[in-house]
């Protein structure tokens, strides 16, 4: 996935997902997940010093994204299954994080 950033900054994420059936929801990728995206690469002053907690992070667009785009605190991504938090564990080293 590559997307532009507000100072017009190219952006490249690389992540492992499930297409079709998995037994953990959170290995696949969500429209949501990509709509949340979307909006946080366009208001990225919002999360501007916050703490962030994520619970159900699935393979961790979301908070790959608002890590690259925003000057956040910091950044807790969780999930329940192992699968889940060791897939997201790889998404998040992938992509810097």
């Amino acid at each position: 996935m590559y997307y532009t950033d507000s100072s017009h900054v190219e952006h490249q994420i690389v992540l492992r997902s499930y297409i079709g059936f998995h037994r953990d929801v959170g290995m696949a990728l969500w429209p949501a997940g990509y709509v949340f995206a979307e909006w946080l690469i366009e208001n990225p002053t919002l999360f501007q010093g916050r703490r962030v907690l994520s619970l159900g992070s699935g393979c961790g667009l979301t908070e790959i994204v608002m890590a690259q785009v925003t000057e956040y605190h910091s950044i807790v991504a969780t999930d329940y299954t192992a699968d889940i938090v060791s897939n997201l564990h790889i998404n998040l080293m992938r992509n810097g994080r």
